[in-house]
């Protein structure tokens, strides 16, 4: 009698897992009244992989990746320190990515790609497990909050075809998959790490997850400081972070989440080109401060139809605030005494607070024509986002951090975005190599803006009301064609940027805002060819095309 020892049924079981995982790539003969069922979507961690970059699946949850140029970083794998989100060393080998840091330990990251603005990502679509973290994806993009890099799983980056399943932006779509405690495999688990470096840096990074049969759970709450590598450049960030999902049945699971994150950061100020010549760490901003306060709630449902189709459903609200304090006039104004009142000049104080909810409904099917399994990935979007913003408030004439003003903003404005989308793609598959992914989205938008720009007297110089409405049809579609475990791929897809909110409240006093200003427009066009070949190359090559019409800008004119 033959026996299966227990090393070829461990190579049985790992061809299994590899079939299951990957079942467009590997086939087996299966007898034909053996029934076949999809399985529901689950976490996989990869802890043993050796890659810290690849190529996303064709299919995660709900989202069709196919066609798209785009990458996955896992962070277990990255061979660097991420206490202090070192983000230009974590997306090194993702290509075409442009970093700006503007602080020594990665409080503001600004990622971009195809010569765009990294400005606090500000063209890429920014989300947190699917829900937005950007003041405003609509009117204010700039992603103020960025997670604490020990907490993310993964990270997925899709480039400009992104902007059909996600929304605005030329850039694509940047989503931080956060722990849940789903490989945990155990009830109660605690993490602590502890960290210091050059420059008074001190980290300390506390986490406790678990999961039974029906839950899993994981929360952590990290403290960073340090003095910063420049004068006048201290800082203290603490960010905290919970999920709770709950297996309701074999169908349904629901999640929970909440994150709080707030620092507060000493600005020291620019430098002429010869005082960064001379000491590039010098610094003559003594009284200028810097303070973010960001929290995000999400509640989202899985729930599995049937074997072929899946539906999600995701809600999430924000409320957050951005405020200054200090003497900002040009680095060659130093901020000195003044002789006449003996003390030094009153700081500008300005504050912004945002109140965002959003809703996004998913839905995905599997579906024959012939002997052809395609897939539909519809859904649609609706957001609300409020930015109270007050400007040129006359602070005090001390050196500490407060938003203390001598009497009412010059500048107060309200913007309001309210936002409906609907969006499909498809996925056509002729044979067993090559697919070709057409897709659509439609856009409302209406932005509002209203308030006053300045005081003058007893005069309000108010900002011509604001309402806009406008809606987008953005037409796309990608392919691939497989070649063994490569793969040539390509998409054109149409992209638009709506007018920004300080598009619309330029200084009243230089500034002329044209009252034609029109949303950005353009496309992107990839063509690459991506894959692998055995264990020792994994490439991806590609070209692109990016037309970026109406993009708004300065002129300067003498009057």
């Amino acid at each position: 009698m033959n026996r299966i020892t227990p090393s070829r049924r461990a190579f049985y079981c790992l061809i299994f897992l590899i079939a299951s995982i990957f079942p467009t790539h590997v086939q087996a003969q299966m007898d034909t009244n053996q029934h076949i069922e999809y399985l529901s979507e689950i976490n996989l961690v990869g802890k043993g992989q050796q890659r810290d970059v690849m190529m996303l699946p064709e299919i995660v949850g709900t989202k069709i990746n196919a066609g798209k140029k785009n990458s996955l970083v896992v962070l277990d794998q990255v061979n660097n320190v991420v206490v202090n989100n070192s983000m230009r060393q974590i997306l090194a080998k993702v290509p075409g990515i442009q970093i700006w840091e503007s602080d020594g330990s990665g409080i503001q990251i600004g990622i971009a790609n195809r010569g765009l603005s990294p400005n606090r990502s500000w063209e890429f679509n920014i989300r947190q497990n699917g829900a937005d973290i950007s003041a405003d994806p609509f009117g204010y993009p700039e992603a103020y909050y960025n997670p604490q890099m020990q907490a993310v799983q993964r990270i997925q980056i899709i480039r400009g075809a992104g902007a059909l399943q996600y929304g605005p932006q030329f850039g694509g779509m940047v989503n931080f998959i956060m722990k849940d405690g789903s490989d945990i495999n155990k009830r109660f688990q605690y993490e602590a790490q502890q960290t210091a470096g050059s420059f008074g840096l001190f980290n300390s990074y506390n986490a406790v997850g678990g999961e039974t049969e029906k839950v899993h759970y994981y929360a952590f709450w990290d403290h960073r400081r340090g003095d910063g590598f420049r004068e006048n450049s201290g800082f203290k960030v603490n960010t905290g972070y919970g999920t709770y999902s709950w297996k309701i049945n074999s169908k349904l699971k629901a999640s929970f989440e909440f994150t709080h994150f707030n620092y507060l950061s000493q600005q020291p100020g620019g430098l002429t080109d010869a005082q960064f010549k001379l000491d590039a760490s010098r610094s003559f901003r003594q009284r200028n401060w810097f303070e973010v306060i960001w929290n995000i709630a999400s509640i989202n449902f899985d729930y599995t139809i049937n074997e072929k189709s899946r539906f999600n459903l995701k809600t999430f609200a924000m409320s957050g605030a951005r405020n200054s304090i200090g003497f900002v006039q040009p680095p060659t104004i130093f901020d000195t005494v003044n002789t006449s009142s003996l003390s030094h000049n009153n700081r500008r104080v300005d504050v912004d607070q945002y109140r965002n909810v959003g809703l996004e409904a998913r839905y995905i099917t599997d579906y024959k024509i012939g002997k052809s399994k395609n897939s539909l990935s519809a859904g649609g979007r609706y957001f609300r986002g409020t930015t109270d913003r007050f400007q040129n408030g006359k602070g005090d004439t001390g050196f500490d951090y407060n938003l203390d003003i001598l009497n009412s903003y010059p500048t107060d404005l309200d913007f309001l975005t309210t936002n409906v989308a609907f969006f499909a793609e498809n996925i056509f598959r002729f044979g067993k190599n090559f697919l070709v992914i057409p897709g659509i989205r439609m856009e409302f938008i209406n932005n509002t803006a209203n308030g006053r720009l300045n005081i003058s007297g007893n005069n309000e110089l108010k900002i011509n009301d604001q309402n806009k409405t406008r809606q987008f049809l953005l037409p796309g579609i990608g392919a691939e064609y497989h070649i063994g475990q490569t793969e040539i791929y390509a998409n054109y897809s149409q992209a638009y940027r709506p007018v920004l909110f300080s598009d619309l409240s330029g200084n009243p006093t230089t500034d002329i805002i044209d009252q034609n200003l029109k949303d950005a427009k353009g496309y992107n066009i990839d063509l690459g060819y991506r894959g692998r070949v055995k264990d020792y190359l994994f490439f991806d090559v590609s070209g692109f095309v990016l037309q970026y019409n109406n993009r708004i800008g300065l002129i300067a004119q003498q009057n």
